[in-house]
Formats: C-alpha cells, sequence, structure tokens
C-alpha cells in the first residue's frame, strides 16, 4: 500500500501519453508528438505510432531507446540503494521521507 501511493505520480505518467495518441493519431508530424517520442515515459506510447503512422528519421527511435536505457538504469540504481538501507539494514518499511532522505544522504 506504501509503494502503490508513492507510485501515483509515476502512474499519471503513463495515463498522459495514453491519452495524447488519440490526438496524434491526426497529426503525427508535429513538434509535440516529436517530443512525446523522445521522452522516456511517453516514447513507449507515442514512437511506435508515429512509426507506423509517417517514416520517422532513424535518430529518433534511437534517442528514445537510449534515454530510457539511461533512466531504467538510474530507476535500478536507486532501487538498489533504498533496498539496500532500508530492508537490509533497518528493516523499516520506508516512507517517502525516508526514502529522499536515503537517496540524497545514504
Amino acid at each position: 500500500q506504501d509503494a502503490g501511493a508513492a507510485l501515483f505520480p509515476i502512474t499519471l505518467l503513463m495515463w498522459v501519453p495514453f491519452y495524447a495518441v488519440f490526438s496524434l493519431i491526426k497529426n503525427p508530424a508535429n513538434s509535440v508528438a516529436e517530443i512525446l517520442s523522445i521522452v522516456p515515459f511517453t516514447s513507449m506510447y507515442v514512437m511506435p505510432l508515429r512509426m507506423a503512422i509517417i517514416d520517422v528519421p532513424a535518430w529518433q527511435p534511437l534517442l528514445a531507446l537510449g534515454l530510457s536505457a539511461v533512466l531504467l538504469y538510474g530507476a535500478v540504481l536507486c532501487g538498489v540503494k533504498i533496498y539496500k538501507i532500508s530492508i537490509l539494514s533497518t528493516g523499516q518499511k520506508p516512507s517517502l521521507k525516508k526514502l529522499i532522505y536515503w537517496l540524497r544522504y545514504a
């Protein structure tokens, strides 16, 4: 339950591209579509749609993939740090305040 409350903002980041896809079907070549197809949280929805509708330059999917890989690597590092400190060292349930403190100072 605690983790679900902390993940709510990330869940909202997944809903934004879901609804944006419907408007991007009309004009997949605009600048908003290009930006959303490169940003890591939205690229998994928008980039395949753009690639199916129009010819996308090869550097855009590669950039989106690279940025997503960097974000994933950072998330794994943060998760390892939090797990090591919270569960293995202290045995406490992490609160959002403690998570931020552990990521920043530990």
